[in-house]
């Protein structure tokens, strides 16, 4: 009996699903806690306790003493910081950051 193809509907939805399954897998995320040590190219890139974390502009989300979506500009050296970290493209990014 011969092969028969595959739909492009019936394609078009497998990979549908695929991709949703792969959007809905949670992330697990890492915390980081301790004295801010160093705050480089206005906050892009901060260090937590000798560790480097990138902060992003749109996916960090970043409380200062209790009032959240603060800028980057904020953040300063010597602050007390928490941060729930994941891996985002080979670099650790923060996705919340707290600091006081």
């Amino acid at each position: 009996m011969p092969r028969r193809p595959v739909s492009r509907p019936v394609l078009a939805a497998g990979t549908a699903i695929a991709l949703l399954c792969l959007a809905t897998v949670p992330v697990l995320a890492d915390a980081v806690t301790g004295k801010l040590d160093k705050v480089e190219n206005g906050g892009n890139a901060i260090t937590i306790a000798g560790k480097t974390i990138v902060v992003s502009g749109a996916r960090t989300n970043i409380c200062i003493g209790g009032v959240c979506d603060q800028g980057r500009d904020k953040l300063k050296a010597g602050m007390t910081c928490s941060a729930e970290v994941v891996n985002h493209g080979g670099k650790t990014e923060a996705r919340r950051l707290s600091c006081k």
